[in-house]
This record gives C-alpha cells, sequence and structure tokens, in this order.
C-alpha cells in the first residue's frame, strides 16, 4: 500500500501545476476558438496549396481535433482537481494547513509548521501522518489499510 501514499503525495505535489494547467488549457482553447475563425474567414479559393497540408479543410479539422483533444484534458484536469480539492476540504484547519505547507505550496519544515500554528513539532509529525491517512482512506476507500 506504499505505491498509495506515493501516488497521493505526488498528485498533492502537483495540484499548483494542475491548478495553472486549467488557467492554460481554458485560454489555449479560447485561442484556437479565435484561429477557427480566422482559418473559416479566409478565402483559400485562389491560393495553390500544392498538396503541402494547408488546404483550408485540413487547417479546420486540425483546430478541431486540437480543441476536442484540450477540452477532454481540462475536464479531466478540472476533476482530478475537484476531487483532490474535496479530499482537502474533509480535513481540520490546522491539518490542511500542515498538509498545503508540507506537500502543496511549499517545503516548509516541521518546525515552521509548528511555530505557525503554535504547535509542538512532535504534534505537527503526528497530525501529519494522521492526516495522510485519513486522505489515502477517504481516496482509496476499503482499498486502502495502512
Amino acid at each position: 500500500m506504499q505505491r498509495h501514499r506515493e501516488w497521493l503525495i505526488e498528485d498533492l505535489q502537483g495540484l499548483p501545476q494542475d491548478r495553472a494547467a486549467i488557467r492554460q488549457l481554458t485560454s489555449e482553447i479560447e485561442t484556437l476558438a479565435l484561429e477557427f475563425k480566422a482559418i473559416k474567414a479566409t478565402n483559400y479559393d485562389k491560393i495553390p496549396t500544392g498538396g503541402n497540408g494547408n488546404s483550408q479543410q485540413e487547417k479546420i479539422e486540425n483546430n478541431i481535433a486540437k480543441r476536442e483533444e484540450l477540452k477532454w484534458c481540462l475536464e479531466y484536469t478540472r476533476h482530478h482537481v475537484s476531487d483532490m480539492e474535496r479530499l482537502l476540504s474533509s480535513l481540520s484547519e490546522k491539518d490542511r494547513t500542515i498538509i498545503e505547507k508540507t506537500y502543496i505550496t511549499g517545503h516548509c519544515t516541521t518546525e515552521e509548521i509548528a511555530e505557525e500554528i503554535g504547535l509542538s513539532w512532535r504534534q505537527v509529525l503526528n497530525r501529519k501522518r494522521d492526516a495522510v491517512d485519513k486522505l489515502l482512506h477517504l481516496r482509496f476507500g476499503q482499498g486502502y489499510r495502512p
């Protein structure tokens, strides 16, 4: 079951990039939608294509395919971030702070976290272990046994 723990920690550490990916994917889809309008508005009737893959139809098809792939990536990433946020929301405020400062926003030391939230470093370690175990059980259900 160590692999479950590794998966969870990897997903927690990747959460900032996943959040940024949502913004980036949304922007790229919007850009492709504008490009699509430009492709359709351009009259390619008098321009020789030469068979090098520059026909208006090929550009339209490529644009649609790119947008569909990015839309799927966006949907998947949004669901993944939502799942992770829901997991984190199940933690107490202090436990969430410990997890966020340890894995998500920055690699703070146990001593720094303890000082910030008013606990001993031993309490922080214990709460971090317990919080990760709780997240693992919520995420993997009965499939996870510590």
